[in-house]
Order: structure tokens, then C-alpha cells, then sequence
């Protein structure tokens, strides 16, 4: 086994046969915050082992220093299925903070960084990030053009950084938007962006927000929606939409959505009134006060 010094961290590696036996010892040590594992890669990696088409490659299987896989979960799943050994090249004593670097394998997205956090519905908060940095940078709506990483335009790194300075923030984001989603015509992810903009860069009551947004479902007990007030039109618009999508009907594109929720959110905090949203049209960039 031969060491070498990174950053102060010295890691173990070798080039070794990996037997169902160690591959199983590092599997029963896999916890929730290795990502679930995904049958069909599994099942590529077997026919790989039995076709003989398994040699090391490009991408080292990762040890933490308490014998944790950091990666590798389905190559060593397909090890101990097949029941048969491959040689791998193993690192040891892997730092847990490099983990939000590694991109190799089955490509790690933010949602699978968040995801060995403990956030929940990671996926999906990882999503409301990118809708929020969209926000905070001045577009209207997030760009979706998939880079490498699979993150559209912001990396890896960015997307992680933002939950890690505001967890708090994002996890009431979440929260929020899954009551609602269902009744606004919204990604869920779009939602959580918006609601976490309004906490980290508005810094308004956490009462304020959730009113706005369970008055706009329908959603908040005892409470009737004027249907002339700003919320009111808005929300017999989302309902007209909904009915649209689930009759087969041309829908308002989301963008459009998006720019009328926070139009009418600006007027809400504002106290003005809105006298007719939906004869409103265009709108131009629109960012939440």
C-alpha cells in the first residue's frame, strides 16, 4: 500500500482485488447519506464483471477514515451480486469535506450533495438553491440549460455554499412550497426559490410569507379570499390554469406564472391594488420586493 501527502491529509491507495467479501463489509457500513442506488447501473456493472469488461478505470473507490464508501456504492453492489472478485483502485482515509468534489461514476448533482447533508427532499430543495441564485443574480426565471454537472448554470459548489450559509431559510422554503404545491401551478423548486428570497434577501416575517402563500392555495383555515383582492385574482388565475393543464388546454407559459406571483407579491407588500391581473401582460423582469 503506498501513501501520498494531500493538503496535509495523508491517503493510503493501492490497485487490489476486491472480493464479495470486502465489498461487503464497506456496503453494510453505507448510511443515508450515500446517495440510493440506482438499479440499472447496477445491473450494467454485473454484466461488465460477468462479460469480464470490468478493469480498473478512471474512477477510485473512496474510504472514509470510519470505513465508509464515499463512492463506488454500485460497482461494490455489483462485486457481491455477482460473486465475483474486480480489481479496483482503492483510496483510503478520504477526507468526508472533499465529497463535494468528486463528479465521478454515476454523475453527483447538488441534490445528491444536499442529500449526504440530511436535507430534506433534497432533490427538489437543491432546485428552490438555483431558483434563488437565478433571483439574487436578476433574471426572472431560472435557466435550465444543463451544464456538465447536470446543474444548469450555477456549479456544484455554488449550489451547496448557498444552502450551507442558509439552512434554516431554505429548510422553511421547503416546507412551505410542499403545502402549496399542487394549487400554484409551479415547479416546486421555483416556489422554494422565491420563498427563500423573500427570507434571505427581503428579510420578511416568516408569518407574512406563509399567509401570502397558503391565502394564494386556498390553503390557510378560516380565512376567505376576496376574489377581487390582488390574491384573489391571482389565485382564480392558477385555478383557471390548473383546469387548463388537466383538460388538455393551452396553459400560460410558467414564466409568465412566475412574473404575475411575484407582481402581485410586490402589490401585496406594497398595499395597492391591483384592478384587473389578468388583462396584465409582458410585466418585464420582476423581482420580489
Amino acid at each position: 500500500m503506498e501513501e501520498f501527502n494531500y493538503k496535509g491529509h495523508v491517503l493510503k491507495y493501492e490497485m487490489t482485488e476486491i472480493t464479495p467479501e470486502m465489498a461487503q463489509k464497506w456496503l453494510d457500513k453505507v448510511d443515508n447519506t450515500n446517495r440510493p442506488r440506482k438499479q440499472r447501473k447496477v445491473a450494467q456493472y454485473r454484466k461488465d464483471i460477468r462479460d469480464g469488461n470490468f478493469p480498473p478505470g478512471d474512477s477510485n473507490i473512496l474510504i472514509g477514515s470510519d470505513g465508509r464508501p464515499l463512492n463506488g456504492v454500485h460497482r461494490l453492489t455489483a462485486i457481491v451480486l455477482e460473486n465475483k472478485p474486480a480489481v479496483q483502485m482503492v483510496i483510503y482515509d478520504y477526507p468526508e469535506d472533499y465529497r463535494v468534489h468528486l463528479d465521478q461514476g454515476s454523475p453527483r448533482t447538488a441534490g445528491d450533495y444536499l442529500f449526504y447533508r440530511g436535507v430534506k427532499n433534497a432533490r427538489v430543495a437543491s432546485t428552490g438553491v438555483k431558483r434563488f441564485l437565478s433571483l439574487d443574480r436578476g433574471a426572472t426565471v431560472l435557466r435550465t440549460t444543463a451544464d456538465r454537472s447536470g446543474d444548469g448554470s450555477f456549479s456544484i459548489g455554488e449550489i451547496v455554499k448557498a444552502y450551507d450559509q442558509h439552512p434554516k431559510e431554505f429548510d422553511f422554503a421547503s416546507d412551505l412550497a410542499l403545502r402549496v404545491t399542487g394549487s400554484i401551478p409551479l415547479q416546486t423548486g421555483s416556489i422554494i426559490g422565491i420563498i427563500a428570497f423573500l427570507k434571505i434577501r427581503r428579510h420578511h416575517d416568516d408569518k407574512v410569507i406563509e399567509n401570502f402563500f397558503l391565502d394564494l392555495a386556498g390553503k390557510r383555515d378560516g380565512v376567505t379570499i376576496d376574489i377581487n383582492s390582488n390574491i384573489g385574482q391571482l389565485r382564480a388565475l392558477l385555478i383557471q390554469e390548473n383546469n387548463n393543464k388537466a383538460n388538455g388546454y393551452k396553459a400560460l407559459p410558467a414564466k409568465m406564472i412566475q412574473k404575475k406571483l411575484i407582481y402581485v407579491w410586490n402589490h401585496y407588500i406594497d398595499g395597492t391594488k391591483i384592478a384587473n391581473l389578468a388583462q396584465i401582460s409582458g410585466l418585464g423582469e420582476q423581482i420580489p420586493k
